[in-house]
């Protein structure tokens, strides 16, 4: 195919039409604290018996409501009331701009972007939680686990190749392996900007969709994607960020006739979210549900072995976006299925005993940090003034700056990289020592920590793969002295990532120490 290359823009653009929309579609643009976001909804014709269950869609990374029309006007048309959201920064929501959207907008800020959708369709129906049901697609999909293990409640959850609950290394893995050039064009061509794995009709496609897949639609299906995303967001599921106990103690009216509740749909020729991985996570789920339907009588003894589960669906041929993918169709089915299959038991059991008792919706506070394991923060500050001060100790005399073998030009990009260091070492403070908060914020500022604690590292021990490139110049010696020096960081950014999770677990459980 012939590619169009998309031009980044680090701002917002000067003028953004809205998605059009069927006339069976209405818009709404509901307030909340921080800014308008768009809500697609659609309902039953007159004609049609309306259900008691009401749909609600959530977009994944890049996208906006209107990726779900096609949903809403098949499932409208089936008797249920539907919804789709868009958060901040997509569709028709209000926009940050670049610098709050990318660095500054939270996984926390989208959660509750998405409480507010959940909420005012709650209000405006006037339903109970149990006849709430969530359909989340890729990062939207752990979105909706991370509501419901956050203390959402909802009376079901589809997960359309979904990001899984213990994180998304597996996804970028499969990303990287599809797109070899995927970190040189991000850091390099593109200077950071989160669409630049995205940033060619070419790549689209080949993330998004199967083969054969028309390319005019590609296009089209690129006209509406925003222009920038949240970096924090995938950061932010990229370890996991809640667990199948958690999610499933916020599906609540287990036993009264809805079936299993939970559904994972995969597309067959999804190169992100690939069979294995979607595999495991519906296993996951599987045995979760399985222990539910075990639970105080509502299949006992050699009953358990009978009952059937099904909580994996493929859908052949398709691609990443199952809802947009030339096989859309085929994930109807399954959701209706799992809407209107008979009850696996008669017997109401809305807290299985086996989950913890609920908790409250906010995040608990964690208090005193670093109180439990001060190497912790300790090593990650020994790593951050090694990168604040090291480019300066090794750079800033004879062999760089001040060596007379060198170009003007050479100097210039010299100085960049002790001004990125320098910048970084800062950075790496900045989220070592941040003043505790919620749970939530401490496993993202964990994660950022280790993030930056590798990036000037990592960066330098790649200068190795250019061309000509030497670890000293000649008349200073031989060797890599910088190599043993990265190893070292790589080792110390690991235990402090390691100890630093054993503090908040050693918090989250109440224990004075970390057993």
């Amino acid at each position: 195919m012939a590619t169009t290359r998309h031009t980044l823009l680090f701002s917002l653009p000067t003028s953004r039409p809205l998605h059009p929309l069927p006339s069976n579609i209405t818009r709404t643009l509901i307030p909340t604290p921080s800014g308008t976001l768009e809500l697609l909804s659609s309902s039953p014709s007159p004609s049609i018996p309306v259900r008691k269950q009401i749909l609600f869609f959530q977009h994944g990374g890049f996208g906006h409501a209107a990726v779900w029309l096609p949903y809403l006007t098949f499932f409208a048309e089936k008797g249920y009331r539907c919804y789709a959201l868009s958060l901040r920064g997509h569709g028709g929501s209000w926009n940050p701009g670049y610098w709050s959207m990318v660095w500054g907008t939270s996984r926390g800020m989208l959660r509750g972007d998405l409480s507010a959708g959940v909420a005012w369709v709650k209000a405006r129906e006037g339903v109970t939680e149990e006849d709430l049901v969530m359909i989340g697609h890729s990062a939207g999909g752990g979105l909706v686990q991370d509501f419901l293990g956050k203390g959402g409640r909802a009376g079901g959850m589809v997960l359309v190749g979904s990001f899984p609950w213990w994180g998304g290394f597996g996804v970028y893995k499969n990303w990287f392996r599809l797109d070899p050039w995927f970190l040189l064009r991000y850091y390099i061509r593109d200077f950071w900007h989160p669409r630049s794995p995205l940033s060619s009709t070419t790549l689209v496609k080949r993330a998004f969709f199967c083969d054969e897949y028309p390319d005019e639609q590609v296009r089209e299906f690129e006209r509406w994607m925003p222009e920038f995303e949240s970096m924090l967001w995938p950061l932010g599921q990229m370890f996991a960020f809640t667990s199948v106990e958690e999610v499933l103690r916020g599906i609540v009216g287990w036993g009264t006739g809805k079936g299993s509740r939970v559904l994972v749909v995969a597309g067959e020729r999804d190169r992100l979210m690939t069979g294995d991985l979607m595999g495991e996570l519906a296993g996951g789920y599987e045995v979760g549900v399985k222990r539910i339907l075990g639970e105080e009588g509502m299949v006992k003894g050699d009953e358990e072995k009978e009952v059937e589960v099904r909580v994996l669906e493929v859908v052949k041929g398709a691609g990443h976006h199952v809802q947009n993918d030339l096989q859309w169709v085929d994930v109807q089915t399954p959701v209706i299925h799992l809407l209107s299959s008979p009850p696996l038991s008669n017997y109401h059991h809305a807290s299985p005993s086996f989950l913890k008792p609920l908790s409250p919706p906010s995040d608990p506070l964690i208090p005193e940090m670093a109180s439990l394991h001060p190497l912790s923060p300790i090593l990650s500050s020994l790593i951050a003034l090694l990168t604040l001060i090291g480019p300066y100790a090794a750079d800033y005399n004879e062999t760089h700056v001040f060596n007379p073998n060198w170009t003007p030009h050479a100097k210039f990009h010299n100085g960049q990289t002790m001004s990125m260091g320098f910048c970084l070492g800062l950075s790496i403070l900045y989220y070592t020592w941040i003043a505790a908060g919620s749970v939530e914020t401490e496993k993202q500022r964990r994660g950022i920590v280790l993030v930056l604690s590798n990036l000037y590292w990592v960066t330098q021990l790649s200068g190795f793969l250019y061309p000509g490139t030497l670890g000293t110049d000649p008349e200073f010696g031989e060797g890599n002295p910088q190599i043993p020096l990265c190893i070292g960081v790589f080792i110390s950014s690991s235990l402090a990532y390691y100890l630093e999770g054993r503090r908040i677990e050693g918090r989250l459980s109440g224990k004075g120490k970390v057993a």
